[in-house]
């Protein structure tokens, strides 16, 4: 029986894909050969991330003493005004300011009448009508009313502190988030009573790997997404990085500008990210695969061209994925050659169109 020649055989395939993969069939028995034929396509560079929606500013408000709830001003979702009473407890002891109160005004009385006892005093001393024993004795009392009348203040100052500790106030213009506790309802000192927000905007934070540290800077764009709705992302921005890694997620954290039109504003909203590192209108990228570096930014991809394998050296920008962007040295139409077909420069393939013979 008469052994056939072997043949090399190129049998290349081109659909609409950024880069398009076809087949090429080396002589000896060999295998197919991976060739990707190279398009010019827009091009992003981005990292995926979840975030979540809240208000600019968030804190949770603790009770500093246990009690009975007395009474709660608003609902979850209401607004509250700064320095206005949100939640009060039942003050056991109700009676401590009133009457550190009343003892100061006396004391202020006393004292308003001992100086002008001892200014009398001292005008009856220097026309000789009374002796120094009577003017210090009148000094004396003055400076014991001053003295009686500070330490009452001091218990006033202590009152109302208290009194304060049993009512609960916003510390800026707040939007209820969520109540722990209800009118009726017992607290112990430490148990956490509401969350609050501010109403002057909102932010998304997100947990992000600290390998992407080195390249995320303020102003980078991202668009955010919610679930399946129709809308399409909205673009916006980093807002700001928190200079810390987190040592037990490897994560730090990211905080984003929510557009004045974004149309779900709601507390813990988890939302879609596409963190913008890199977008260009036409770029080419290839595999990393196909790439070997020389240096860190340069090396050669192997190429078909005219039955031959040609060596090309190019430039790249190594990115984070599984493609290298490649800056010069490669054009659209390019026939890449994978070096696992081991192959080198010079080596020839014959090549086939269609199954049929050149």
């Amino acid at each position: 029986m008469k052994k056939k020649n072997m043949k090399r055989v190129l049998l290349v395939a081109i659909p609409a894909v950024l880069i398009v993969a076809a087949l090429f069939f080396v002589g000896n028995g060999a295998g197919p050969v991976e060739v990707l034929a190279v398009e010019v396509k827009p091009y992003a560079e981005k990292i995926i991330a979840v975030g979540q929606l809240g208000p600019a500013q968030e804190t949770t408000l603790i009770a500093e003493v246990s009690g009975t709830v007395k009474s709660l001003t608003a609902e979850e979702g209401g607004t509250v005004s700064a320095g206005e009473l949100l939640l009060e407890i039942e003050n056991p002891v109700t009676t401590e300011y009133s009457t550190a109160s009343t003892e100061y005004s006396r004391l202020g009385s006393l004292v308003s009448t001992s100086r002008t006892d001892y200014n009398n005093a001292k005008t009856l001393f220097e026309e000789g009508a009374i002796s120094q024993v009577e003017l210090t004795a009148r000094k004396n009392a003055l400076d014991s009313a001053v003295s009686q009348q500070k330490a009452a203040l001091l218990q006033v100052e202590i009152a109302a502190e208290n009194a304060n500790k049993y009512k609960l106030r916003v510390p800026w213009d707040s939007l209820l988030l969520k109540t722990y506790v209800a009118p009726g309802e017992y607290v112990k000192a430490g148990q956490s009573l509401v969350d609050i927000g501010s109403v002057d905007g909102y932010r998304i934070t997100a947990e992000v790997d600290e390998k992407y540290f080195p390249v995320i800077k303020e102003g980078v764009a991202v668009l955010i997404s919610v679930g399946d709705s129709n809308t399409g992302a909205i673009r916006s921005e980093v807002d700001s990085i928190t200079p810390r890694i987190n040592k037990e997620t490897g994560t730090f954290e990211i905080k984003i500008k929510v557009p004045e039109d974004f149309p779900y504003i709601a507390s813990n909203l988890t939302v879609s990210l596409e963190i913008l590192l890199l977008e260009k209108d036409a770029a080419i990228v290839i595999p990393k695969k196909y790439f070997t570096a020389e240096e860190s930014n340069a090396g050669f991809v192997l190429l078909y061209r005219e039955g031959k394998v040609k060596k090309e050296q190019v430039e790249i920008d190594a990115g984070f994925g599984s493609n290298v962007l490649v800056l010069n040295g490669l054009k659209e139409g390019d026939l890449l050659i994978s070096p696992e077909a081991d192959l080198v420069e010079g080596d020839s393939v014959k090549s086939y169109k269609e199954g049929e013979a050149n």
